[in-house]
């Protein structure tokens, strides 16, 4: 959506505040056509309002044309699945609004493609034959048609996915989660050949008529419809019984009619979908000590970003118990910025409050960080910090908990005083965000609250790297030491502490093996100088048959899969070992951020003949940047 200039803003915030002017046409007595609201809502970040003369709620429109589609927890995209969500019109896609939500009941399809509305769920068993079955008869529907070469092109192009997929699931074993996978994405395909042949039926122009056979499709509650700023596409749709939401300038309104306002509804972005092993990996293994197995759990919101699918797989089949086990002497848990979690368990006005004081706190705690740790407090000294909001803590005598809430002060000071031996210390006078004032509910959007919390989360996870391996190595140098984890990211020759929001979905985040397996050998190059006798798992880094390595012939996709999860299982072990608690892993953004950073060339990615990626010795320059 485009950005509100000064005047749309003003003239936003007297719509909200005024939501009688929208209303002011109404008239329920009489027909809707395609220029009428029968419902209306206000866009909270953009200059539009949303009306709508034949659905009877408003979804929220998609927030970004640089969403990354991920496969979710609940086997969806999430808001952006034009299966659930309607999304705006499309031209290269124009047959997405006749989507269908459900499988019609009234035999107007064969019962051979209701499988491409099975739920996917534990219980459901899903054969092959059915899918061979279901596949022919998309092939049979458009066997004897005369449409034009796209859109056949665009049926041969998914029919032919979907047969790679069936084969595949036929002649390959696969994880749980695996087969889900390929099966969420078959349906995806087969349902869109299904909106294909929809659209050609009752939108397409045939020589019976503009519209066809709309007395026998038309299922205005079963469509998943689109938003469109176009006022004959939508006048075409409403005639087909097709959900439409109409995209109008605010500064029209008063010109048109709308009967009610109603709330946005928002989609509930799920969890992403760890990515799974090309093999038949369990989803968890039991404990060799004779105790239940608890394996992590990392906590989701729709305020948090996503973890990165490589990690948290990992993390999922990781017996914590194990580990915890051997975490004798416990440290105190501290942590070197607010976890992101303090944000995600507080009330609403809470989390803004948080956020705001967290801002204004922010240019002191990144002063104190460099190259040597920075001082850590307890995770109910940050929320003590950010629920007074002060830069001086004052504890009001008496109660039960005053000695914990002056223990905590104490922390505080101790990290103020450390940021005054830099220069002078003070709060920010306003909490700004990439130099605009925060605003928690207004203009800022739920994006920025993710872009904050990425920050948080990629800070903490970059010294909890920091602590475990100065507990952990051999290396005398202290600067050596740093030196080595700053390779770990790709940040060039900038400080650890400077976490740009260009650097996000980069390094060991990357989606693409190739671009990330550079960072991971990093990461197993400060392993190899860990102390054996304090982690046992530290005896797999120099054990070249359990990570088989051959720098000659270079690691292929399979092979580097295998590597980086056993890189990723020894970092998550050797943290749960020594500080008996789990680690912060990495978070991606849905979104690319726009921002003025560029990535540094931080190596030499040396290729294989066969598209390996050969890794390279110490004296190359992927340890010299």
């Amino acid at each position: 959506m485009p950005a509100q200039t000064p005047h749309q803003i003003a003239y936003h915030k007297d719509i909200l505040a005024n939501p009688d002017w929208v209303t002011a046409k109404k008239n329920p007595g009489q027909p809707f056509s395609i220029h009428d609201g029968k419902f209306g809502a206000v866009l909270m970040e953009s200059p539009f309002i949303v009306t709508t003369p034949n659905a009877t709620w408003i979804p929220n429109p998609s927030r970004s044309p640089n969403e990354i589609l991920q496969l979710r927890d609940d086997y969806w995209y999430g808001p952006e699945d034009p299966l659930l969500w309607p999304q705006e019109d499309v031209p290269e896609a124009p047959w997405l609004p006749c989507l269908l939500r459900n499988f019609p009941k009234d035999g107007s399809l064969d019962n051979k493609l209701a499988i491409l509305w099975d739920s996917l769920s534990p219980s459901q068993q899903f054969h092959e034959d059915d899918l061979e079955d279901c596949l022919s008869t998309l092939n049979s529907m458009f066997a004897s048609c005369n449409y034009p070469p796209r859109t056949m092109q665009a049926v041969h192009r998914h029919t032919t996915t979907m047969s790679v997929l069936s084969q595949t699931l036929r002649l390959t074993p696969h994880s749980l989660a695996r087969f889900s996978e390929r099966i969420c994405a078959f349906q995806h395909l087969g349902r869109q050949c299904v909106a294909l042949k929809m659209f050609m039926t009752l939108l397409f122009p045939t020589g019976e008529g503009i519209f066809s056979h709309l007395q026998k499709m038309c299922f205005c509650g079963d469509y998943v419809g689109c938003f469109t700023f176009d006022v004959a596409l939508g006048n075409r749709l409403v005639q087909c019984g097709i959900p439409v939401w109409l995209l109008r300038d605010l500064e029209l309104v008063g010109q048109f009619r709308v009967n009610t306002l109603l709330p946005i509804t928002a989609a509930r972005p799920q969890a992403i979908l760890p990515a799974a092993s090309s093999s038949s990996r369990p989803t968890a293994r039991p404990s060799t000590r004779g105790s239940p197995t608890k394996v992590i759990a990392y906590t989701t919101h729709t305020l948090l970003p996503a973890m990165v699918s490589t990690w948290l797989h990992v993390a999922n089949v990781i017996d914590e118990q194990e580990y915890l086990q051997d975490c004798i002497n416990k440290p105190a848990e501290r942590y070197f910025v607010p976890r992101p979690d303090l944000f995600t368990n507080a009330s609403q006005p809470k989390v803004a409050s948080y956020m705001e004081t967290w801002l204004r706190l922010r240019g002191i705690v990144l002063g104190c960080m460099g190259e040597g740790e920075p001082q850590a407090l307890s995770h109910r000294a940050w929320q003590l910090w950010l629920d007074r909001g002060k830069l001086e803590i004052e504890v009001t005598q008496g109660g039960k908990t005053v000695k914990r809430k002056n223990k905590e002060k104490d922390e505080v000071d101790v990290l103020i005083s450390a940021a005054r031996k830099q220069g002078p210390v003070d709060l920010a006078p306003e909490a700004m965000w990439r130099d605009r004032k925060f605003d928690f509910d207004g203009m800022l959007g739920p994006h920025h609250s993710r872009e904050i919390l990425w920050e948080l989360n990629e800070l903490g996870f970059r010294f909890e790297m920091c602590m475990l391996d100065s507990t952990l190595t051999t290396l005398a140098s202290h600067h050596e030491h740093y030196n080595q984890i700053r390779r770990c990211f790709p940040i060039g020759h900038a400080p650890l502490e400077l976490a740009n929001l260009g650097q996000a979905n980069q390094g060991l985040a990357h989606s693409d093996w190739f671009s990330r397996a550079p960072f991971v050998y990093a990461l197993h190059h400060v392993m190899r100088f860990w102390k054996n006798d304090v982690v046992h798992a530290a005896r797999w880094l120099t054990d070249e048959q359990y990570f088989k390595i051959d720098e000659k012939r270079g690691l292929s996709p399979a092979d580097f899969e295998d590597f980086e999860h056993k890189v990723i299982k020894i970092y998550i072990s050797s943290f749960l070992t020594v500080y008996g608690r789990t680690p912060r892993i990495p978070m991606i953004l849905s979104h690319q951020p726009h921002t003025k950073w560029k990535q540094p060339v931080y190596h030499r990615m040396a290729v294989g003949p066969n598209g390996v990626w050969m890794p390279e010795r110490e004296s190359d320059s992927l340890y010299n940047y």
